[in-house]
């Protein structure tokens, strides 16, 4: 193989967004957590990451921004979830991110969304046509751009741990907060963004109805990211439980949906990894001990990829298994975890920068798999007349 995706190395980026087209992928979700225009580490990672959005634009291969809030809290506030990365001693430790307890979060959230909007969104945007656009704007099922109430097209952004955010005040703080966020969208000529939620856990804690419920609109999928459990001793393993997560989601958003708790449009939009296996890795960070779900079999990396398919769902009734809503459902999205952080897997070489560390036994196997499973059911050609319902 060429090697890893680099996000210094243009042509590697070039050459790794094109076979992703190739197998039927139709856009990344690049992790965003620092304005490019600043100084420092996080700000030259940040710039690589435009030379990735860029190539997406020389490629018509769109491109979603993925704003990773555990890692913009710790630069802009330093509070340090393990799970993000290494604490130091200086960090306050969290499990939970309270809004109204740690107010700097207010204004983390507020200014780092805006800059994803100025930074990675209208550079990539043809607002008079934002089907074109690089910078993935939602749709509907049928493959209308899909408009706020303002006429403006809606963008798309997904956000990283969303699931931990707290106020204490029933969501009201996290509420205004994402009103002055949607205000400034509108005023560049963005309409009302359109989130995708790391709210999904594999283990049994349910998602809050009531903080999907503060998000209002401008949440239209809930998903796990990366979802982490030390239950599951292989990729085989964490799928079962993957299964388990999704069967309990499904039955509780369709009860809230029908209880008016949260809208009717609302979805659940399946991700999975296909080789974790980074045991010497894990084995060295806070929070991970030796978590790792090695693909042991081709069986357990297509078991997968068919439950990103089975599980990527709309809401319907549970009386009549119709529509929950009047309104066409929104075109969904599944999410394969690959890059060069720690959170997902290698898609397309054998080994990884630290040799066996960090193997990847089935090279591309299942990359291609992707790309024949999307054949089988009939995807590839509908995402080809811009209707497609996977990332």
């Amino acid at each position: 193989m060429e090697g890893f995706f680099h996000s210094r190395n243009r042509r590697r980026i070039r050459q790794h967004l094109t076979r992703l087209q190739t197998h039927g992928f139709h856009a990344i979700a690049a992790v965003v957590y620092a304005d490019p225009a600043g100084e420092g580490k996080a700000a030259q990672e940040m710039r690589w990451m435009l030379k990735a959005a860029r190539e997406a634009r020389r490629l018509g291969f769109q491109f979603i921004p993925l704003y990773d809030f555990s890692i913009a809290s710790h630069l802009s506030a330093n509070l340090c979830n393990v799970f993000a990365g290494r604490c130091t001693r200086n960090d306050v430790r969290v499990k939970e991110y309270n809004f109204d307890r740690y107010p700097v979060l207010q204004q983390t959230v507020v200014s780092n969304l805006v800059m994803i909007a100025d930074r990675f969104i209208l550079p990539f945007a043809d607002l008079a046509d934002p089907a074109s656009s690089t910078a993935r704007f939602l749709h509907d099922a049928e493959g209308n751009v899909v408009r706020d109430e303002f006429g403006l097209p809606r963008p798309e952004v997904y956000i990283y741990i969303p699931r931990v955010w707290l106020d204490d005040s029933d969501f009201a703080t996290v509420t205004r907060v994402l009103g002055e966020v949607t205000t400034a969208y509108r005023e560049r000529g963005l309409g009302m963004p359109a989130y995708t939620l790391d709210v999904l856990m594999p283990l049994r804690k349910p998602f809050n109805p009531a903080r999907i419920a503060a998000f209002g609109e401008t949440a239209v999928r809930i998903t796990p990211f990366f979802a982490a459990t030390d239950k599951a001793s292989d990729l085989g393993e964490l799928t079962r439980q993957h299964r388990k997560m999704y069967r309990r989601t499904q039955r509780q958003l369709t009860r809230a949906i029908e209880k008016g708790q949260l809208h009717a449009r609302l979805q659940i939009a399946a991700g999975t990894v296909v080789n974790f296996d980074k045991r010497g890795w894990s084995a060295c960070q806070d929070g991970f001990n030796a978590v790792a779900w090695p693909a042991l079999e081709p069986r357990h990396w297509i078991d997968a990829l068919e439950s990103l398919v089975e599980y990527t769902s709309e809401p319907v009734c549970s009386e009549s298994g119709e529509p929950a809503g009047a309104e066409t459902p929104f075109r969904n999205s599944r999410y394969v975890y690959a890059d060069e952080g720690f959170e997902a897997t290698w898609l397309c070489a054998e080994l990884g920068p630290e040799g066996e560390r960090y193997p990847n036994r089935y090279g591309c196997e299942p990359l291609e798999g992707f790309g024949q499973l999307m054949d089988l059911i009939g995807e590839r050609e509908v995402a080809e007349g811009e209707s497609s319902s996977e990332e």
